[in-house]
Formats: structure tokens, C-alpha cells, sequence
């Protein structure tokens, strides 16, 4: 019950209205049942915004923004916990290549949620689409905003990867196609508006307290997500 409550508390804040919360226990099996365990709430609702059954199609030249994330979210653990050692790592020692921060403090970084920023943007210019960035990565959740015959082209130049993905990758010797299809890489969430919307998007995105970034546009193709 205090988890739900705690939980349910983090939503509220989020203007979420809750009618169902439920727990589940992910595998790691490797874990000892008695040792760890992983709580994950699974969250149903409710819009309550006016926006059900709404379709903008989108078309070749829409522009891609991208919500920073604040870390890996807690997603791809399974990869982190086994390329990082975590079990035999002092994770309160300081990590240069983290700038600093210790190795626990950057895994357990809160994962941001991004519902007042895209309520805030909804009241200012069409949202066409909007992928949130969790397990799976790029490749996995982006396709499943895009219609048949749109791809997504990003330039791997603008995504702002953060420190913890670039040690990761180092130590795993992680191929990068692997770490864009297991990991946000520094991204939580993308929008896809209008070529003519996207600077005021932008604008409003900062207003809204987010540092967002311009990560490429939607083309025509099959490949769903194109990132070069």
C-alpha cells in the first residue's frame, strides 16, 4: 500500500486522475528472490483532454523534437547490470566519466515524466505524434506513432547522449545500432509537428521548463526510423 501511495502521489502531481493501479514483478534471473526485488506499477487511465478519436496525418518535411531524458529511465537494466558489474561495483564512488556522480546515483536518477510539458504544448500548436522513448529504444517505440509509408529520419549528431550511454557502450563493447534499440540514449519522448509550427513549438517546450531539441523529420519509407 505505501508504494501505491507514494506512486500514486507522482502521478497526481503529473495532473494524472488514477482509477486503476496494479503491481507486477519483472524477471531477472540471475537476482536471488529473496535478495531483490523490482516493483513496476502499471498505470490506466483516462484523458479527460477533448483529444480521443483526433488524426493528423503527418507528411514528409514534419519536423522531430526531443524531450531530454534524465537518464536510462529504468529501462535496459538487464544490459546495464551485466556490462557495468553493478553486483561487485562500489556505486557510491565517484565516476570521471560521469562527470562525477557516482555509478548509483546516475542509475537511480527519477525518470522524468513529460504529461504538463505535452498538455502545455497541446494548448499551443498540433501535436502530430508522440513516441515516449522507453525500452526498445528509437527503433522499437518510434515506429509505433508513424503510418504506413513514413519514416523517421534522425541525425545522430542531435541527440544529446549522455554520459552514463557512452560508458555503457564502452564497457560492453555495445554496437551503437544495440544501444539506440535497448536505451532512450538521452531522449524520453518526441513530438512531431508541422516544418511551420516547429519553432513555436520549440518555444513553448521552453516555457514550459524543457530543454528540447530539433532531432531530424519525417520522410517518406518503409524503414521507419532512419538515424544517420
Amino acid at each position: 500500500m505505501e508504494q501505491q501511495e507514494y506512486a500514486q502521489r507522482g502521478y497526481l502531481r503529473e495532473d494524472f486522475r488514477l482509477f486503476h493501479l496494479k503491481g507486477a514483478m519483472e524477471e531477472q534471473l540471475d537476482w536471488h528472490y529473496h535478495t531483490f526485488h523490482k516493483l513496476i506499477f502499471f498505470l490506466g487511465g483516462q484523458s479527460g483532454y477533448g483529444v480521443e478519436g483526433r488524426s493528423y496525418p503527418l507528411e514528409p518535411g514534419d519536423v522531430i523534437l526531443g524531450l531530454p531524458s534524465s537518464g536510462v529511465h529504468s529501462n535496459g537494466f538487464s544490459l546495464v547490470r551485466k556490462v557495468l558489474d553493478v553486483e561487485h561495483t562500489d556505486l557510491k564512488a565517484p565516476v570521471e566519466a560521469l562527470g562525477g556522480k557516482s555509478l548509483g546515483e546516475t542509475l537511480l536518477a527519477p525518470t522524468r515524466i513529460y504529461v504538463k510539458s505535452i498538455l502545455s504544448l497541446m494548448e499551443q500548436v498540433t501535436i502530430k505524434s508522440v513516441s515516449h522513448i522507453t525500452g526498445g529504444g528509437f527503433y522499437e517505440n518510434i515506429p509505433r506513432s508513424l503510418p504506413k509509408g513514413m519514416t523517421a529520419k534522425i541525425k545522430e549528431s542531435d541527440v544529446p547522449v549522455l554520459p552514463i550511454f557512452d560508458l555503457i557502450q564502452e564497457k560492453g563493447n555495445v554496437p551503437r545500432r544495440e544501444m539506440f534499440n535497448t536505451f532512450n540514449m538521452g531522449i524520453g519522448m518526441t513530438v512531431v509537428v508541422s516544418k511551420d509550427e516547429a519553432d513555436k513549438a520549440l518555444e513553448a517546450l521552453k516555457a514550459a521548463g524543457e530543454q528540447p531539441v530539433r532531432l531530424g523529420e519525417i520522410v517518406a519509407g518503409e524503414d521507419k526510423v532512419r538515424i544517420c
